[in-house]
């Protein structure tokens, strides 16, 4: 697979709004598993 694009139509819901965490692949150093882990990393809300 050379590109995936996902799109996500919802009306979100109070919850959701108040998400502000965004993380990027091309952000993390390293391949894409470190990616998931910092992902798993994240402090919930």
């Amino acid at each position: 697979m050379e590109q995936l694009h996902c799109e996500f139509v919802f009306k979100p819901t109070n919850e959701l709004k108040k998400l502000k965490t965004t993380e990027w692949y091309f952000d993390t150093d390293g391949d894409i598993d470190d990616c998931f882990t910092n992902i798993g990393n994240l402090r919930s809300l």
